[in-house]
């Protein structure tokens, strides 16, 4: 299949008419400032200094490439060309995740989630998760990155990640034991500080099984994590399973509650505790923990 082409570009909007009369941020919404004349699946994160990192994969169906970006405060560019990332070959089901390191670095995540396979109506997937770590002057600090399930089926798909409130970050990946979401699948984690060093054992550990490809994280104020799942199989009455982890990666408590959810999140009060949010189909309502749960 032939290779497609989109522009890609980020709208930043600002009050202070001073800084358009030095800057290349453009304040017209209409006209925003372009970073790339071709670019899928854009994610970004601040630089720590006013500026921004920006991420994005070429628009290539065989071929394509992961790149990162850095503007300043003032929207001028920083790498020209981009930074190259790597080239992962396929462009099916990616995502990209940016997080800044907090000393005016970032840190990069991405995946490469193909469907290779169809047996007896189940998608059979393959593909990887890479995280990096790239520097304020563009330094790629992990070598080639890291790869997720080094000590799994190789078959880590979705992530998502968090920072451990310590330079660091937490990854949280689900794992196809059977290649396809449609199966009990596990939920991994990880601890990784900014070197590239596993925290939690080499290569993470299993934190539950028999899940469906759902979950939500997000950091705890204690360089933990709250971690939300949802058990297979997928129906209206399966239990939604909410846990917190520690900065050793050891489970503190675990709960869970069974009700028609649709979908719902997590996020942290800043004390310590986490809300969570439940979607039903008539109504939102809103419910708190404490860190003690």
């Amino acid at each position: 299949m032939g290779s497609k082409h989109t522009s890609l570009s980020i709208v930043l909007l600002s009050l202070g008419l001073p800084l358009f009369l030095m800057c290349q941020w453009s304040n017209d919404p209409y006209s925003p400032l372009q970073i790339s004349t071709w670019g899928l699946n854009p994610a970004s994160c601040s630089d720590g200094n006013g500026g921004v990192y920006i991420g994005w994969m070429s628009f290539s169906y065989e071929n394509s490439n992961v790149y990162l970006q850095r503007l300043d405060k003032y929207g001028y560019i920083q790498w020209e060309p981009p930074l190259f990332i790597e080239n992962i070959k396929v462009f099916q089901n990616q995502k990209i995740e940016l997080l800044e390191d907090g000393n005016g670095g970032v840190y990069l995540g991405y995946n490469v989630h193909t469907p290779v396979d169809t047996i007896e109506n189940i998608i059979i997937y393959n593909g990887t998760v890479t995280l990096q770590h790239v520097d304020s002057s563009g330094n790629k600090l992990w070598g080639d990155g890291i790869i997720l399930g080094q000590d799994s089926s190789n078959h880590a798909l979705n992530f998502e990640l968090v920072t451990d409130n310590d330079e660091g970050i937490i990854v949280a990946w689900i794992d196809l034991v059977n290649d396809s979401y449609d199966a009990p699948n596990d939920l991994w984690l990880q601890r990784i500080d900014p070197s590239g060093t596993g925290i939690w054992g080499n290569n993470g550990y299993i934190l539950a099984d028999s899940i469906r490809g759902i979950f939500d994280i997000v950091a705890d104020v204690d360089q933990g994590a709250f971690i939300r799942w949802r058990t297979w199989p997928f129906v209206t009455d399966t239990a939604n399973w909410f846990c917190k982890v520690n900065e050793q990666g050891n489970v503190l408590w675990t709960n869970y509650i069974i009700e028609e959810i649709y979908n719902l999140n997590i996020i942290n009060d800043g004390n310590g505790d986490r809300n969570s949010t439940r979607l039903n189909s008539s109504h939102i309502p809103l419910s708190r923990m404490p860190s003690s749960a």
